[in-house]
């Protein structure tokens, strides 16, 4: 009785820690920090994002306007990615998920930019094969103020 009784135990605890893997995978929920800024007309800055659990980032929803620029072609990623694809805006990848990304985007406001809030959004997934299930889009927004406030 006592060999059932360690057996039925032991088949106890088996499934427990296997439950325990399955649910895991919720846990690699990726996050999106920063990507909020302000500048005047006419004057450039750098947009810093950071990240984390990330396989996969991408700029969502990119004003399509010469107001705002983004110099997407000009970003920085650290660590860097194994990939990118040739999209607009692209994707930026890596082989294995990445604890930590920081991002780094140059952008420019033109001389005539009307002040107002431009939005855009990034979308960061835990694999690089994008799934939906383990990914989060962030709005943020690129603040132009009124040079005659200053």
């Amino acid at each position: 009785m006592n060999r059932r009784a360690l057996l039925s135990s032991a088949a106890v605890t088996s499934i427990g820690a296997f439950a325990g893997c399955l649910g895991a995978r919720a846990q690699r929920s990726p996050s999106i920090g920063g990507g909020t800024v302000s500048l005047g007309p006419g004057e450039e800055t750098t947009l810093y994002l950071s990240a984390t659990t990330v396989g996969a980032i991408e700029f969502e929803r990119v004003p399509a306007t010469e107001t705002v620029v983004f110099e997407i072609d000009a970003a920085t990623l650290s660590p860097s990615p194994s990939d990118r694809t040739d999209s607009s805006p692209p994707c930026w990848r890596w082989a294995e998920t990445r604890s930590n990304v920081d991002l780094e985007v140059p952008i420019r406001a033109a001389e005539d930019a009307e002040p107002g809030e431009y939005a855009y959004a990034v979308t960061a997934w835990a694999d690089a094969d994008r799934d939906d299930a383990d990914s989060v889009t962030k709005e943020h927004t690129i603040a132009v103020t009124d040079s005659s406030s200053d």
